[in-house]
């Protein structure tokens, strides 16, 4: 049999597309999705100041990214609310670097104390995220003042799991429950 120079190209290029999206719909695939009836309770402290003198209270960003580092889900962000507090965005260096956008939950910055929140498991795009290990992310700055960035490790899959974090000096008691809600 022989076989033409179209009908090569054509098989050729019928073989490549199936290399290609095979792997892509293996991995889609691969993980189920976290289950809507979970969630990744998470709670930390802001340490209050050790210095005297004034004190500026101080961004923070929350959020959770794949181990490779692309962002899923900015759960918080803590900033002034004028345009001033725009220009000290850049101080939370990793958030602003992965993120950047002021299309997130945004709220005013907060005294020290101990705060929790949660994440329901949907992505910024509002789809459902996989079962997978991610990192979640706190990341604290101060105008004049320290910075810290609090990085853990978590797996979440079905079942429920407790994860901390260590502390840094502006974020302290880090701690992540994966529970039913």
């Amino acid at each position: 049999m022989t076989t033409d120079r179209r009908s090569f190209l054509h098989r050729a290029g019928a073989a490549l597309t199936l290399l290609t999206l095979a792997p892509r719909a293996a991995l889609a695939q691969s993980a189920p999705a976290l289950p809507a009836s979970m969630e990744l309770a998470v709670t930390f402290t802001v340490a209050p100041p050790t210095t005297p003198g004034r004190y500026h209270k101080p961004y923070v960003a929350v959020w959770i990214e794949t181990e490779d580092g692309k962002p899923v889900r900015t759960l918080t962000l803590w900033r002034m609310q004028d345009d001033k507090g725009k220009k000290w965005l850049s101080e939370l260096r990793r958030w602003f670097r992965s993120n950047g956008t002021l299309d997130t939950t945004s709220s005013a910055t907060r005294n020290p104390g101990t705060y929790s929140l949660a994440w329901d498991g949907l992505t910024d795009a509002g789809r459902r995220a996989p079962q997978d290990r991610y990192v979640l992310l706190i990341e604290a700055a101060r105008e004049k003042g320290p910075y810290g960035r609090v990085r853990v490790p978590v797996t979440l899959a079905a079942a429920p799991a407790r994860f901390s974090g260590p502390d840094n000096g502006e974020v302290t008691n880090v701690s992540a429950e994966y529970r039913a809600r």
